[in-house]
């Protein structure tokens, strides 16, 4: 998918996910109500291959973060706010759950 077709994924995906999580977490506050993405990579992701069970397989995944404006810059112990990541190919959500 093209730059713009992620951010159009992005726009009309990204508030569907948010809202799926705060109906889960039943709103108790831990999911923040603004979310403003300052840091987006374009990476590989390893997830379960689908055709062959108990496999796994790296997959193009956009991941959007938003981080405290003092560590924009990449910090192994320093984990975003917030996190979302997209199929690079595809345009869908990758669920955390379902890759860890």
């Amino acid at each position: 998918m093209t730059w713009e077709d992620i951010l159009k994924a992005a726009d009309t995906k990204i508030g569907v996910y948010y809202s799926t999580l705060k109906s889960e977490k039943k709103n108790n506050g831990t999911v923040n109500q603004q979310i403003s993405f300052n840091c987006v990579r374009l990476t590989y992701l390893m997830v379960q291959n689908m055709e062959d069970e108990g496999t796994y397989v790296y997959t193009p995944v956009w991941i959007f973060t938003q981080h405290e404006p003092d560590h924009l810059e990449y910090e192994y112990y320093v984990y975003p706010e917030e996190i979302c990541i997209i199929d690079a190919v595809s345009g869908e959500i990758v669920q955390l759950s379902q890759v860890m």
